[in-house]
């Protein structure tokens, strides 16, 4: 194993149409560690990080937090692979459930019909009573079985969602944090709040009680693409080379994983605004079974940044949300997840070209 085998892996990379597709499907050093065995160069995460950052060759794919057009999308949180438990878990406000707005970024595709549960989203600005949020919501959501040349990726999903043999659930159920679930019903305009999550930023998330090789506080979730070395990876893996194939036929360019994350009961992201990797995502949102009560579901919300307003959208079986992740401070989408059921959530986020819109409506 040595830097020299990774750096030549990330040459033949640069040259290799195949590999470069495979690296639009990897989102985790680990992964690239494992592609790079696959095609017979051996090398570890840290040899991969030096020669990631020495240059293996101009253009050249590099590790995740950097990557080129041909490399991993900006990974989902570094840290402790996974993090939540059957713990109590925060409601979302009270309020219609959601639907699909006036979104930014032209219009939906003539033909397909944005998903429409209420007509209405939950929406309550920092410090007031839920009430409905006004015309502009920042997303655009559909029912995965709706949209056009999605059948492929449909295929695939049965394959996606795994739960890796590698995850310690007990583990996850002990590091459960009632107090950081209970901050999503916060405002990330709220002084309070910004100034307690800014404090637990600095410590790089990490409760100094457990020190720097506790678990992070800022996600609760299982990081799949961090787990590669479970029986069942190889089929994981193929089944998001498969996709890609499938996304990239639908919007004729390329796309890329920009997370896999499984959400067992009761886990979360805290609010955050993906500002350093800037851009439309897809996500593609899939649960092990409805819900029984409409009223407690998981959710995804966000804080519309020129009122405010904060927007709670919730969930149900395979649905699919655009928005879009800007890097101007008075645009930062604030989001954040939460899943606070019995039921297991999986969410596979995509990087998209920004008119995706006009690439949908070339197959309505």
């Amino acid at each position: 194993m040595s830097v020299e085998s990774s750096q030549a892996f990330l040459r033949v990379a640069y040259d290799s149409p195949e590999i470069a597709r495979e690296l639009r499907a990897v989102t985790g050093v680990r992964e690239i560690v494992r592609l790079g065995t696959r095609h017979g160069y051996t090398f570890t995460v840290p040899e991969l990080m030096e020669a990631s950052s020495s240059g293996a060759r101009p253009g050249a794919p590099t590790a995740p937090g950097g990557s080129t057009q041909d490399g991993p999308a900006g990974a989902a949180p570094d840290g402790p692979i996974v993090t939540t438990p059957d713990g109590p878990a925060g409601a979302a406000p009270d309020g219609p459930v959601v639907t699909t707005p006036d979104g930014p970024a032209g219009a939906t595709p003539d033909g397909l019909a944005r998903t429409r549960p209420d007509d209405t989203a939950s929406g309550t600005r920092a410090g007031s009573r839920a009430r409905d949020t006004p015309a502009g919501l920042l997303h655009h959501e559909y029912r995965l079985t709706d949209l056009p040349g999605f059948e492929d990726v449909i295929e695939q999903l049965p394959h996606l969602k795994v739960r890796p043999q590698s995850v310690d659930i007990g583990w996850f159920q002990r590091t459960f944090r009632e107090e950081d679930l209970r901050s999503t019903d916060r405002s990330p305009a709220d002084p309070e709040y910004r100034a307690w999550h800014d404090a637990l930023a600095r410590t790089g998330w990490r409760d100094p009680a457990t020190g720097p090789d506790g678990p992070r506080r800022d996600f609760h979730l299982v990081n799949l693409d961090e787990h590669v070395d479970h029986p069942g990876y190889e089929a994981y893996f193929a089944a998001k080379r498969r996709t890609i194939d499938a996304l990239e036929a639908v919007f004729d360019t390329e796309v890329r994983f920009s997370g896999s994350l499984w959400y067992p009961p009761s886990s979360y992201r805290l609010w955050h605004t993906n500002e350093t990797q800037p851009g439309w995502r897809m996500y593609i949102v899939d649960l092990d079974g409805p819900f029984t009560d409409p009223s407690r579901t998981s959710f995804f919300r966000y804080m519309n940044p020129r009122t405010e307003e904060i927007v709670t959208l919730r969930e149900r079986p395979g649905m699919v949300r655009f928005f879009k992740a800007e890097q101007d401070p008075a645009r930062l989408f604030w989001h954040c997840i939460v899943n606070p059921t019995a039921r297991h959530r999986w969410s596979f986020g995509f990087v998209v070209p920004d008119d995706w819109p006009a690439r949908l409506a070339r197959w309505v």
